[in-house]
C-alpha cells in the first residue's frame, strides 16, 4: 500500500513538471502597477508583499505616468500629449485628452481617484481634470503667475474640489487655496 502511495505521488509530480515545462515564466494577478522611469513603461507588480517582482515592460513608451490612488487607471504624458489610461492592465489602450497648456511637470490626484490636477511651470498654469472614473473633462487653466516663489507642494481635497498650494521665496513662504477653478487666494 505504501508503495502505491509513493508511486501515485511521484506520477503526480512528474505530470506537474511536464505541464510546467512549456512555461517560460510564472505570473499571477497583479497587485498594482508602477511607472518604470528607466524603461519608460507601465509595469505590473506581481506576487505578494515580500516576494513581489515587476512584470515585463509594456508599450507604448511614456515620458511619465502618474497612477491614480486606486491603482486602476493613470495619466500618461508623451511630449505635450496628455493621455488617460482607463485600465492599467492594458496600458496600450489609452485616450488622448484635449490639448493642455504647456508641458506637464507634476500631477496630483484626489484620494477618490476621480480628479487630478496638472501643472505646467512653463506656462504658469494649473488645470483640473474631473470625471477620471468615467468621462474625463479638462477644466480651463488656472493662472498661477500671481503665486510668488516656486510651487513647492500641493494637494487636492479628497473629492478634488479644492486645491491647496504652497510656495516659497527666500525668507518667506505662503499657502494658497483654490476652490474649483478659481484663482488661488493666499491663506497665510
Amino acid at each position: 500500500m505504501r508503495f502505491m502511495k509513493l508511486s501515485y505521488m511521484l506520477s503526480m509530480l512528474a505530470g506537474s513538471a511536464l505541464s510546467l515545462s512549456g512555461q517560460s515564466t510564472f505570473s499571477g494577478p497583479a497587485s498594482g502597477y508602477v511607472f518604470d522611469n528607466v524603461g519608460h513603461s507601465v509595469r505590473a507588480v506581481l506576487g505578494v508583499p515580500g516576494a513581489a517582482y515587476l512584470g515585463s515592460a509594456s508599450q507604448p513608451a511614456w515620458d511619465s505616468v502618474s497612477v491614480a490612488p486606486n491603482g486602476r487607471w493613470a495619466l500618461g504624458v508623451t511630449g505635450l500629449s496628455l493621455n488617460w489610461i482607463p485600465d492599467l492592465s492594458r496600458p496600450a489602450s489609452f485616450f488622448s485628452l484635449p490639448q493642455v497648456s504647456g508641458p506637464i511637470l507634476r500631477i496630483a490626484w484626489s484620494s477618490d481617484s476621480t480628479t487630478a490636477a496638472i501643472w505646467s511651470p512653463t506656462t504658469g498654469h494649473l488645470q483640473r481634470i474631473t470625471g477620471l472614473d468615467s468621462a474625463p473633462a479638462i477644466h480651463d487653466p488656472i493662472d498661477l503667475t500671481a503665486v510668488s516663489g516656486l510651487l513647492s507642494g500641493w494637494s487636492l481635497s479628497p473629492d478634488g474640489r479644492c486645491l491647496a498650494l504652497s510656495s516659497s521665496v527666500p525668507g518667506t513662504s505662503s499657502v494658497y487655496l483654490s476652490d474649483q477653478d478659481h484663482a488661488p487666494v493666499p491663506m497665510g
